[in-house]
């Protein structure tokens, strides 16, 4: 995600074309690495019984950003390139600023029950102990 944001930001000043598509590459090559993150992680994070509808929601949540995509063209064309780079490259710094609060799930059960995940944290201040 901080190598979509940058590559997104970079766009914006580069005045040569080929730096624009390299940029713009990298971002895409950031963004897809995180949707196949996304598929690993998200998983652990939800009780078996909320696990496939944790993995729904996430999922429909991230196809945001592709039907925005058609609107994003045209909103580029009447605004200019660097609304959208900075819109594209702001929302995924955010990503990966909350990414950073995400809970930790090596080496660690995945929860069973509801209660078990609201208990995530004592549980493992217990184990440690």
């Amino acid at each position: 995600m901080v190598i979509t944001s940058v590559s997104c930001f970079a766009v914006i000043p580069s005045t040569s074309e080929w730096l624009k598509v390299m940029f713009a590459l990298l971002s895409k090559l950031g963004i897809n690495s995180a949707w196949n993150v996304m598929f690993v992680h998200i998983p652990e994070l939800y009780p078996t019984v909320l696990r496939q509808r944790g993995v729904g929601v996430a999922s429909v949540i991230s196809r945001i950003g592709s039907i925005s995509a058609t609107f994003m063209k045209n909103l580029t064309a009447t605004t200019g390139l660097t609304l959208v780079m900075t819109l594209y490259g702001t929302l995924t710094c955010v990503g990966a600023v909350l990414g950073l609060f995400l809970p930790e799930t090596k080496g660690r059960e995945i929860p069973d029950t509801i209660e078990e995940a609201e208990n995530v944290d004592s549980i493992q201040l217990n184990n440690i102990k």
